[in-house]
């Protein structure tokens, strides 16, 4: 599906249809100016999307589709970081420039009319910062389960590369970002969506923390996909049902997935007899 820009006299707009952008904080896709950038130049200041490297990798990050999480480039005669596919070089948002960058970007759609963000694979934002390890990326340690072999996504425990506690201070900027632009703008709210799979304590800082920063407005609950089968009674929905109420800010505000595209859609996953009791059920919370 295309996405094509609402404007204040499209159909989105007379309609009062909510327009979702999808945004791919973490990294940059190949065909995009920043990726040539990256590997057509070596002016330091254009690396502000780039982790690289240049020892030869022995344990390395495992990416999130398998095979290594670091790419050599013969252009720079670096390897750099890409968690998920090989084309799409992580952001490096240590980087202040780059941090500026996205809220350039944001503040382009939100002109264009858009009503909010679907902000992807956040757990993979920031990674350890190489000033802390000797100059350099770490690597991830190792797993030691025999089932995975050094290709395969579980071979390593990913303690470097996955739900630091600095990429919540980003999504809490963008809240304040955002906050700032609907005061300015007026009109409906602009809202954040953060999506990804992460423990319930992790996931919760999407909402905010302790000290009353403030992210997502609504943090994507993944536990009806994750936690509940087609195997699981009724104490099982209950429980997962209530750990998400139980954890959950005060004040914030709850929601619940069934399905995304990431995963078999209900009828697969349950059974096709249960799938309007799960609706019911979903529409009632």
């Amino acid at each position: 599906v295309k996405f094509v820009p609402p404007s204040s006299s499209g159909p989105a707009m007379t309609t009062s249809i909510e327009v979702m952008r999808a945004l791919l904080s973490n990294l940059c896709y190949g065909h995009h100016l920043y990726h040539d950038e990256l590997f057509l130049t070596k002016d330091q200041k254009s690396l502000i999307a780039v982790k690289v490297r240049k020892i030869n990798l022995t344990v390395f990050q495992v990416s999130q589709f398998g095979g290594s999480a670091w790419e050599w480039s013969e252009k720079r005669g670096q390897y750099y970081l890409h968690q998920f596919a090989v084309e799409q070089a992580d952001f490096n948002f240590r980087n202040p420039a780059v941090k500026q960058e996205m809220f350039e970007i944001m503040k382009f759609w939100l002109d264009k009319g858009v009503d909010g963000f679907r902000v992807d694979a956040l757990p993979y934002l920031i990674e350890a910062d190489p000033a802390d390890h000797g100059g350099k990326y770490p690597d991830d340690p190792l797993s030691g389960l025999a089932q995975f072999e050094s290709h395969q996504l579980g071979y390593t425990i990913p303690l470097y590369t996955k739900d630091l506690i600095e990429l919540y201070d980003v999504v809490y900027e963008w809240r304040e970002f955002i906050d700032e632009y609907n005061k300015e703008h007026g009109g409906d709210t602009r809202v954040i969506f953060s999506e990804g799979y992460a423990n319930i304590t992790m996931t919760m800082l999407y909402y905010g923390n302790e000290e009353g920063k403030i992210g997502a407005h609504f943090p994507f609950n993944f536990d009806f996909i994750t936690d509940v089968s087609s195997k699981s009674n009724a104490r099982d929905f209950v429980y997962t049902i209530l750990k998400w109420l139980t954890y959950m800010p005060y004040g914030a505000v709850a929601n619940w997935q069934f399905g995304n595209h990431d995963n078999n859609r209900m009828p697969t996953r349950f059974r096709h007899d249960m799938v309007d009791g799960l609706n019911s059920l979903n529409m009632m919370l």
